[in-house]
């Protein structure tokens, strides 16, 4: 089974509801796929947009679809959102194989369940921390500029193909059980409401995480992994 942990803020910037849409019907048609697939999204009840976009989806995906409300003061320390992923129960009862830490511009193709289990029985099975080698973005910031009115998954035809050389941002695979006893930066600094009330923006938590661990990751071979450019920021 795979966890996704989701943030999404989209008080000041449509994209970010857009894309959670993306998102979703990514995770819709994997756990269709493949059964054994959630997704927690992490959020605050003032955001109207990511609400409205959580009520759409919510019956849709049944017990795919994990809304987790906090403070936004909490939920703009993605910190503090997955520590309490890797706590939050599943529906069927399974524990999760792995948690993906993501963010709200990446979506994923219908196989994604198969691919990562795939590329995981090649590799050492006690590693900790893993990520995809590539993934495709859109050619150009302006084409993700456009992501408004969302009724679908975008064409991904003409996309490009990019390297990753390390777990960042949106792609952390963590192994499942080191995940729920150890969880994810669960003290210091990344583990503590913001106070100056800025929406995100320094993402060093992934860096504290990676001292944790004390590794960059392992690169997989996982195809089905794509990310939306753009240039509007709500930090």
């Amino acid at each position: 089974m795979i966890r996704f942990v989701s943030h999404c803020y989209a008080k000041n910037n449509y994209q970010y509801a857009s894309f959670l849409k993306i998102q979703l019907e990514s995770i819709k048609a994997a756990a269709n796929h493949t059964p054994g697939i959630d997704i927690v999204v992490c959020f605050c009840l003032e955001d109207a947009q990511t609400v409205n976009v959580i009520n759409e989806y919510i019956d849709q995906m049944d017990n795919v679809l994990i809304p987790l409300a906090m403070r936004d003061a909490e939920l703009f320390r993605r910190s503090i959102g997955r520590n309490r992923a890797t706590k939050l129960p599943t529906h069927s009862g399974d524990l999760p194989k792995f948690y993906w830490f993501t963010d709200v511009d990446y979506f994923f193709s219908p196989d994604i369940a198969i691919q990562v289990d795939k590329a995981y029985s090649s590799i050492n099975r006690e590693a900790i921390l893993f990520y995809p080698k590539f993934g495709y973005i859109q050619r150009s910031h302006s084409e993700g500029d456009l992501a408004k009115n969302v009724t679908g998954i975008p064409d991904v035809s003409t996309w490009k193909k990019k390297r990753h050389s390390r777990a960042i941002g949106g792609i952390q695979i963590v192994n499942g059980h080191w995940a729920r006893q150890n969880g994810y930066v669960p003290t210091g600094k990344w583990s503590q409401p913001r106070t100056d009330g800025k929406p995100f923006g320094d993402f060093q938590d992934d860096l504290a995480f990676r001292k944790i661990v004390e590794i960059p990751g392992t690169g997989l071979d996982i195809p089905g992994v794509y990310r939306c450019r753009h240039t509007c920021k709500t930090y």
